[in-house]
């Protein structure tokens, strides 16, 4: 008895007054009586209920602005933003969605903000839905403490969905930066992402998903993960994308993606980033030449976006790779994120790639 209490204690994510109710009447009801329900298998049965969790975060700036000087980083061609330091105006989340707002990650004005699910990861069932407001002027960095893990639900078969809306104000900057996500085994999940954006704000947005456990063997053993992306730009539909993965209709996934490991997808949008648009542009997107060999590791493609609305011309790139392992990953990762650092403070990948 006393094990099985102090395994249900170091498991106590997903609901611990439930949990903690559960275990005070099973420690009551089993004194003389061995052929009650073990506390562990009711925990079983209690870790798989499903959740709903809903958040609303607003930024906005502060009075002090902070122009930008010649030393203030890569970017620095482009001067028609100067972002202030910014503040958490409203702060609303529910469980098991929860927002952390450091207020020591950067050494620039860029406010940092952690999503978080209790738990440790996402089970079956589960419904996130979380919106993201960027007030004027701001500079934020949405990025993950470790990456999100959609754990299966064989008992009720349920998908898991997450819906995030981000709603970008003019010259604003929002970077996403997250760790990747992992779709466990037998895992179901279903991802909507839109974003709002004026003609002066400035967007870099990376989406990227691993395989599975590596370490168990997992290799796109999911059943289906579907993420869509949908861009507005002065409430006008610019851009809609829906990768659909699944092992169905004959499909094996763990054959079709062969050794590749890491699939992602980058989108950088706006004034501010032109140079950064054109700087992955001239890296990614050369042409090889005659029977240079491609490499093995890493498959990288990408595009130049325009846009024209309100007699604005928005320009930006859209990016995606293909890579074996992390290593390789990271080679567009770090091209991503190294000339944003000194508007980010720091870097969301130290200690991880």
């Amino acid at each position: 008895m006393d094990i099985g209490y102090r395994f249900c204690f170091l498991k106590m994510d997903y609901n611990t007054q439930a949990l903690h109710g559960m275990m005070e009447g099973e420690a009551k009801s089993n004194i003389g009586n061995e052929t009650n329900i073990c506390p562990l298998e009711r925990f079983n049965k209690l870790s798989t209920k499903s959740r709903q969790g809903t958040g609303v975060i607003e930024v906005k700036s502060c009075e002090t602005m902070i122009p930008f000087t010649e030393e203030s980083g890569d970017l620095t061609d482009e001067k028609k933003c100067s972002f202030s330091m910014s503040s958490v105006h409203h702060m609303y989340h529910s469980y098991p969605l929860g927002f952390r707002t450091p207020e020591n990650c950067s050494s620039s004005v860029c406010r940092w903000i952690y999503p978080i699910t209790f738990g440790g990861g996402l089970v079956g069932g589960d419904q996130i839905e979380a919106k993201f407001i960027i007030g004027q002027r701001c500079s934020v960095v949405i990025c993950t403490q470790e990456s999100t893990k959609v754990y299966h639900c064989l008992e009720t078969k349920e998908t898991t969905t997450q819906s995030l809306d981000y709603t970008l104000e003019p010259n604003c900057l929002l970077c996403v930066l997250p760790d990747p996500l992992v779709c466990y085994k037998d895992a179901r999940f279903r991802q909507k992402q839109s974003f709002r954006l004026s003609p002066t704000s400035n967007l870099v947005f990376l989406d990227w998903i691993q395989a599975g456990r590596k370490a168990l063997g997992e290799s796109w053993h999911f059943q289906r993960c579907c993420s869509s992306i949908d861009l507005f730009l002065s409430d006008k539909l610019v851009l809609h994308e829906c990768n659909d993965m699944r092992n169905d209709l004959g499909v094996d996934l763990n054959s079709s993606m062969g050794k590749f490991q890491f699939l992602g997808t980058c989108i950088i949008l706006g004034p501010y980033l032109a140079s950064l648009s054109l700087k992955l542009e001239e890296e990614f997107g050369c042409k090889k030449e005659f029977g240079e060999k491609q490499s093995d590791n890493l498959i990288v493609s990408i595009s130049p976006l325009s846009y024209s609305v309100d007699d604005n011309e928005i320009h930006g790139c859209y990016l995606r790779f293909l890579a074996k392992d992390i290593k390789s990953a990271s080679v567009v990762i770090k091209a991503i994120t190294k000339p944003l650092l000194n508007d980010l403070g720091a870097d969301p990948f130290e200690r991880k790639l």
